[in-house]
C-alpha cells in the first residue's frame, strides 16, 4: 500500500535546501550581480541623457531667446530705415519744390524784365517811325525839304513833351 508520509525525509530535505542556498549563491554570483551591474549602468546613462537634454533645452531656449531679441532688433531697425526714407523723401519732395518755384520766379522775373526791354524797345522804334511819318508829313504840307536834323530834333522834342505822357499810359 502506500504510505503518506507527513514529515519529510530530513536527509532529502537538507540537501535540497543546500543545493537550493548553492543554486542561489551561484545565480547571484553569474546573473544578479551583472543584471543590477547592467540595470544600475542603463539607470545612469537615463539619467545622464535627462541631464543632457535638460543642458540642452536651456541652450536652445537661450539660442530662441536671442533670436527672438535680434529679430525685435531687426524689426525696429528696419522701421527706422522706413521712417528716414520717409523723411528723407519728403525732404527731397520739399527741396524740389522749392527749387521749381524759384526757377518759376526766376523765369518769371525774366520774362518780365524781357516784356519790358521789348515794350521800350517797341516804343523807341514807334517813336522812331512816328517822327518819320511826322517829317515825312511836315516835308509834304511845308513842300520844302528842311534840314533833316534839326526836324528830327524838333520832332523828338515835342514828342518828348507832350507824347511822353501817352506813351507811358
Amino acid at each position: 500500500m502506500f504510505q503518506v508520509h507527513v514529515l519529510p525525509d530530513l536527509p532529502n530535505f537538507i540537501l535540497q535546501i543546500i543545493a537550493t542556498g548553492v543554486l542561489f549563491l551561484v545565480l547571484r554570483h553569474f546573473l544578479f550581480k551583472p543584471v543590477t551591474n547592467l540595470l544600475d549602468a542603463r539607470s545612469e546613462k537615463i539619467v545622464s541623457n535627462l541631464e543632457e537634454s535638460t543642458v540642452y533645452k536651456r541652450e536652445a531656449e537661450a539660442v530662441k531667446s536671442e533670436y527672438e531679441l535680434k529679430l525685435t532688433d531687426a524689426k525696429s531697425e528696419a522701421r527706422d530705415i522706413v521712417e528716414t526714407a520717409k523723411k528723407r523723401s519728403e525732404q527731397v519732395k520739399d527741396e524740389i519744390i522749392q527749387e521749381a518755384k524759384s526757377e518759376a520766379q526766376s523765369i518769371s522775373k525774366r520774362a518780365t524784365l524781357d516784356i519790358e526791354l521789348e515794350k521800350q524797345k517797341m516804343f523807341g522804334d514807334l517813336k522812331s517811325e512816328v517822327v518819320d511819318i511826322a517829317m515825312l508829313a511836315a516835308t509834304k504840307v511845308l513842300e520844302k525839304d528842311l534840314d533833316p536834323n534839326t526836324h528830327k530834333t524838333m520832332i523828338n522834342k515835342f514828342i518828348d513833351e507832350v507824347g511822353e505822357s501817352k506813351w507811358t499810359n
